[in-house]
């Protein structure tokens, strides 16, 4: 399911290696039959899982047809095969005057965007953002460089080619596309330059000049790596005055800026964050009879090659989680994983210690053992174990190599990572334990080995019981939580439990009397009490008929909880009712 599952899957490979090579000795069996042995190998292990794996996609991909807010991950052309996100054909001619919407290539941040709001600080202009819905702030207006203050209504359309010097104008606010030697308010570096929206209709300056530069196109459309097509042409626009190009990446800006993604002019910036293309077009003096153009829809295997990239830039990530761990701290158990809380309840991700930590102390003691036993045989030493000691030796080499493939990985990853991470490792050595317990208990009578599975089986069992309210979200009381916390960097809240739990009680008017106000456990014991004889409860029931609240204990004849002091016993009373 996981990607990390494919560790299992070399851990698997490197047996079925060993395997073969075993047979590959056996001068007994038939190469024909050595081949077949490989092959089906090959048929189980591979192809069938491979087409598995693919097969999960293809449901995925039928079932999930819809957008949602996670498509933005996704390329344009595999958000044009959900519902609710399609786009209608737009005409492939670009030219002077026509109105487009710009998208950048590479980050998949969204159209080229302005809005009425200013930098808060540098030339405090008009912002320029990248805006990954579509949305009317995303219009532009192609003008040649030399005719600014011409109304694009009149320009008939002519095609923009490569090197060709233009000027962009915002549809809505009639500013232009601007750029000058002022740094970014977020990216403040000397190679990168603020972008703004600047100037108004028809009075423009040097500083609005672009140059397009055509840099890749579909290679069924000749015409588009000539001049500027829609979708098919692929360019970057540079600003004649700084000598930049327009530029964005994966940097947000703060609240200022609505959390959009920035987009600045770089010097020697990264040449893919520089790539845009035309995604929509219009023009009023085009004819009907002009071509139209849309994405092209990606097939199976397009949408499931590009989902699996993106999961693996996923896989890459490195956020700032608040429950992340590192390696190390697994087999130590040194911090769980916190799910969800909720009023006295809580689901918390940790282990059962006691088969946590005696699995980490056997494969301590299993890597230990082989190194010695590596070293004893380059010095010469001859070990010869026991029949029950030559079965389970090479068993627990092969449950030592699979705790080591799916643990030892992780420390070479800089993506986040968690606890849950360890579990397939987990496996591996609750297998070494049991192992371990037969080799170590190999020369122990067989009662003695019942007593020693039984009492780690019961305290298995005690402390899974324990630890159950965080595992189910069930209740627990305060006290007993804080003593659960063997480790100080287990960090579930034991805040979120009441301090004790008592018995409820009606009156004669059938009003439930509780203890909202009385939880500290100093002021009485932590649970209803069972009377222990007659004259107690008469006592108690006197207590009461002295406030006149005339209580009735319960079926099981339990009194108020036994107070430090009679005044403890009235003043909670009188609190309660």
């Amino acid at each position: 399911i996981k990607w990390v599952g494919f560790f299992t899957t070399v851990f698997i490979g490197l047996l079925t290696i060993k395997d073969l090579w075993d047979l590959l000795g056996d001068l007994h069996l038939p190469p024909i039959r050595w081949a077949k042995h490989f092959l089906a190998r090959i048929l189980c292990l591979l192809v069938i899982p491979v087409i598995l794996y693919m097969f999960v996609f293809a449901i995925h991909f039928s079932i999930l047809e819809n957008s949602g807010d996670d498509a933005i991950s996704m390329s344009p052309e595999f958000r044009h095969t959900l519902n609710g996100h399609g786009m209608n054909d737009t005409p492939i001619d670009v030219g002077y005057g026509s109105t487009i919407t710009l998208r950048h290539f590479n980050t998949r941040g969204g159209y080229l965007h302005s809005h009425r709001h200013h930098y808060p600080s540098g030339s405090k202009q008009q912002q320029v953002t990248l805006y990954p819905f579509k949305d009317e702030n995303n219009f532009w207006i192609i003008q040649k460089e030399s005719d600014p203050k011409i109304p694009f209504e009149t320009i008939n359309p002519s095609w923009i080619y490569h090197n060709a010097l233009i000027r962009l104008s915002h549809v809505l606010t009639e500013g232009w596309l601007h750029s000058h030697d002022i740094r970014p308010l977020v990216t403040d570096s000397d190679h990168q330059n603020e972008v703004s929206v600047y100037g108004s209709k028809g009075h423009s300056d040097s500083n609005d000049l672009w140059r397009v530069e055509i840099v890749d196109h579909d290679k069924s459309d000749p015409d588009s790596n000539r001049r500027l097509r829609a979708i098919h042409t692929k360019f970057r626009l540079f600003h004649i005055n700084t000598g930049c190009y327009l530029f964005s990446h994966n940097t947000k800006l703060p609240e200022w800026g609505f959390r959009q993604q920035e987009v600045t002019c770089g010097k020697g910036a990264t040449y893919i964050n520089t790539i845009w293309y035309i995604e929509t077009n219009s023009h009023p003096k085009l004819s009907s009879d002009t071509k139209m153009v849309n994405y092209k829809k990606l097939g199976f295997f397009g949408k499931f090659i590009e989902l699996n990239k993106v999961m693996w830039t996923n896989f890459k990530s490195n956020s700032l989680h608040p429950y992340l761990s590192h390696p190390l701290s697994w087999i130590l158990l040194k911090r769980g994983i916190g799910f969800w809380d909720e009023e006295h309840h809580q689901i918390y991700l940790i282990g059962n210690p006691l088969i946590w930590w005696t699995s980490t102390l056997i494969v301590f003691i299993f890597v230990v053992e082989k190194l010695i036993t590596i070293l004893r045989v380059k010095r010469g030493y001859i070990d010869r174990f026991s029949v029950k000691g030559e079965h389970f030796e090479p068993w627990s080499n092969v449950f030592l190599i699979g705790w080591c493939l799916h643990y030892l990985p992780f420390y070479l990853m800089s993506k986040e990572l968690f606890l849950q991470y360890y579990f397939p490792s987990l496996y591996f050595a609750i297998l070494l334990i049991g192992v371990g317990f037969d080799l170590i208990t190999d020369r122990f009578n067989p009662k003695n080995r019942t007593i020693i599975v039984t009492i780690f089986l019961i305290a298995s069992i005690y402390i899974f019981i324990l630890f159950s309210p965080i595992a189910y979200g069930n209740t627990w009381e305060k006290s007993s939580c804080d003593n659960s916390k063997w480790l100080s960097s287990w960090d579930y809240d034991c805040d979120l439990y009441v301090g004790s739990h008592l018995t409820r009680n009606t009156n004669t008017t059938g009003i439930e009397i509780t203890n909202p106000e009385f939880s500290d456990i100093r002021a009485f014991d932590k649970r209803a009490v069972e009377a222990e004889d007659d004259e107690k409860e008469e006592q108690c029931q006197q207590e009461v008929q002295g406030l006149e609240a005339n209580v009735e204990t319960n079926k099981e004849k339990r009194c108020f909880p036994r107070m430090a002091h009679p005044k403890d016993f009235r003043a909670f009373l009188s609190a309660t009712i």
